[in-house]
């Protein structure tokens, strides 16, 4: 019967995707690493404002940030300006270990230095 092999509508709703609870907070998909290509963010409503949300997440155990965000430990990607500019939004640039270890101490210099006006 050829009605037989359509999919009933729960089906098809239930295919659509994961929730973020079951993306972020599931355990079977927990603890996985996405990239921006990974995940599709559909509107939706809402119940709460938006100054209830809170970015704020745990890199290691003593380092928080404001914003989940860290940028690539790459040539062309992270060096001082990068970092500085990663943590004055509250990220976290890691500088890249492309250069001799002299070299890397001073880009990290750099950005212990910087101090955003003052």
């Amino acid at each position: 019967d050829a009605n037989s092999e359509q999919p009933e509508d729960t089906e098809l709703t239930s295919a659509d995707g994961y929730s973020a609870t079951e993306v972020f907070g599931g355990k079977s998909l927990a603890c996985l690493g996405y990239t921006y290509d990974d995940i599709i963010l559909l509107p939706g409503h809402i119940n709460f404002g938006v100054d209830e949300v809170d970015l704020q997440t745990r890199f290691t155990r003593k380092i928080a940030l404001g914003l989940p965000f860290v940028s690539s430990p790459m040539d062309t990607v992270t060096e001082h300006m990068m970092a500085i500019m990663m943590a004055l939004h509250g990220g976290l640039g890691i500088i890249h270990y492309n250069m001799t270890v002299e070299e890397q101490a001073k880009e990290v210099r750099k950005v212990n230095k910087y101090k955003n006006g003052f």
